[in-house]
């Protein structure tokens, strides 16, 4: 296995100021650690500003969805890391917000790649069908702080051996021939991927996001099985939901949460 060298934080801060980013002005960074968002919901409990961003080459227990887990075996392969997001009416909304974030990555992903880079609802980034990077969004509430969100992102880069449990559903920039793979050159575009698009949704919401999300659905038309439901995926609406056309249903389902699986 290669060795790749650690994130460096001085790399990164330079690149963040040459972007001017609010995002990522605080960082703690490890080497290895259990999950980064369980770090920065700690963080966030104790008042860590908007923001602030937390780094691992490495976590040993790296987690999305419905208890899922996040394999990511090579220290320092792949960027590995969450934000504390202080934003307004965060209770309304962290899955559509989690949308969002996929165009984000989209945006800063898709220049460097020939392929189209597209999102499964909710929270998959794929190329070729293949899983490139994952959203975990959790919400944070105390008596004492504002409400906020963490956002948790995982995305491989560097990885070229990849695990047997992933092996024939995942993909990395460097498998798909990426010509950058600078982890902090990478992340410091994202951030300000997400800035954008984050500064939109906060004005206007995901309705102002629906008609790029239709055109980069990875699901669309697909027939699908949702918590053992099947049916035909229709698309996103406004809120963040996933249409479901099923067969005893003249409308389609409005699905807001759930494992999504095609068929």
């Amino acid at each position: 296995m290669e060795n790749f060298p650690a994130f460096d934080t001085t790399h990164f801060e330079q690149l963040a100021a040459a972007r001017n980013l609010t995002l990522g002005r605080s960082v703690v960074y490890y080497s290895t650690i259990p999950s980064t968002n369980d770090v920065a919901m700690r963080l966030c409990a104790e008042g860590a500003p908007h923001g602030q961003l937390v780094i691992a080459d490495h976590q040993t227990r790296g987690r999305g969805r419905h208890g899922n887990v996040w394999l990511s075996p090579g220290p320092c392969e792949n960027l590995l890391f969450s934000l504390i997001l202080r934003l307004e009416h965060v209770q309304e909304a962290p899955s559509n917000f989690t949308l969002a974030l996929g165009l984000a990555m989209r945006d800063a992903l898709q220049p460097w790649l020939d392929d189209d880079v597209c999102i499964k609802w909710v929270n998959d980034i794929l190329v070729q069908d293949k899983k490139l990077a994952g959203i975990l969004v959790e919400c944070q509430t105390s008596s004492n702080h504002h409400s906020a969100l963490v956002a948790g992102i995982g995305l491989n880069v560097n990885m070229v051996h990849l695990p047997l449990p992933i092996h024939s559903m995942a993909t990395s920039l460097a498998l798909l021939d990426c010509p950058v793979l600078d982890r902090e050159l990478i992340l410091a575009d994202i951030l300000k991927s997400i800035e954008n698009r984050m500064a939109v949704w906060q004005a206007q919401g995901l309705e102002a996001m629906v008609n790029e999300l239709s055109r980069c659905d990875a699901l669309y038309g697909r027939q699908v099985t949702i918590e053992g439901v099947k049916g035909q995926a229709m698309g996103i609406d406004a809120t963040g939901a996933l249409l479901l056309k099923t067969p005893d249903q003249i409308a389609p389902l409005r699905i807001l949460s759930g494992m999504v699986e095609l068929v």
